[in-house]
């Protein structure tokens, strides 16, 4: 029987951010600064930039590995 485990991985990833202009994109990405956050569902977005739909904050789902940030542990716990 298989089990399910877990590992923290680092990323590196794109946000988009639709704006007014780039004082206010640049406030908003402040916000990202230092901080511990999380992005699912709609936020993940694969829609084309010019969509009228794209989330007004969106994560690409390209991302960068950049290596384990923490042990394996199970995900069955």
């Amino acid at each position: 029987m298989t089990k399910l485990y877990q590992a923290d991985v680092r990323l590196c990833a794109t946000v988009y951010i639709k704006a007014r202009n780039k004082t206010e994109a640049r406030k908003m990405a402040r916000e990202f600064a230092n901080d511990v956050f999380e992005f699912s569902g709609d936020h993940v977005s694969d829609r084309q930039l010019d969509d009228p739909d794209l989330p007004d904050i969106s994560l690409s789902p390209v991302m960068t590995g950049h290596g384990l940030a923490g042990a394996v542990s199970s995900a069955e716990d």
